[in-house]
């Protein structure tokens, strides 16, 4: 493939990542309606440190950097618990 054709190709990635994130905030979303009900607050350390670990867990599978892997995580962490408030 030349130069234009992979820039094609991450543009349908990027298509795809934005689809996904917004299914996830949509996801994050009702959590937080579900915790307002239920009186539980937004901030749940052992949740996020959950799902820190398991994106630096996927990166180490893909053979990619975890500590960016990790600051993905806490990107769409802060980006969910502002969903949620």
């Amino acid at each position: 493939m030349d130069n234009e054709e992979l820039r094609e190709k991450i543009a349908l990635i990027d298509l795809k990542i934005v689809s996904l994130v917004a299914d996830r905030m949509q996801t994050a979303y009702e959590i937080g309606r579900n915790k307002k009900t239920a009186g539980i607050p937004i901030h749940d350390g052992d949740v996020e440190k959950t799902v820190i670990s398991r994106y630096r867990r996927a990166a180490a599978e893909e053979d990619l950097d975890e500590d960016s892997a990790e600051e993905l995580a806490k990107l769409l962490i802060s980006w969910s618990c502002r969903i949620q408030e």
